[in-house]
């Protein structure tokens, strides 16, 4: 049943767009958001990359950034022994 707006009209999905444009359409972005980490939960590391390699360069190493960001080396202060 589709979702409906906040003026309680029904959210039109018509079966032509792609499943996320009609995901995107239905759903709140809270939502969306629940439904990408129950399936990043699940999904492996390689079909995560398999999914990314089908992706624009721009959109696949942003989504890197966010799943992997950079380790970051905190350097510990040492005094030196005297």
């Amino acid at each position: 049943m589709p979702k409906k707006r906040e003026n309680n009209s029904p959210v039109k999905v018509t079966t032509q767009a792609s499943l996320g444009s009609r995901i995107f359409e239905a759903l709140t972005l809270s939502e969306i958001s629940q439904l990408l980490d129950q399936l990043f939960a699940v999904v492996s590391k390689e079909q995560q990359s398999l999914v990314f390699s089908k992706l624009k360069p721009d959109t696949k190493a942003v989504l890197t950034q966010i799943i992997s960001p950079p380790q970051t080396i905190e350097k510990s202060e040492q005094t030196p022994k005297t």
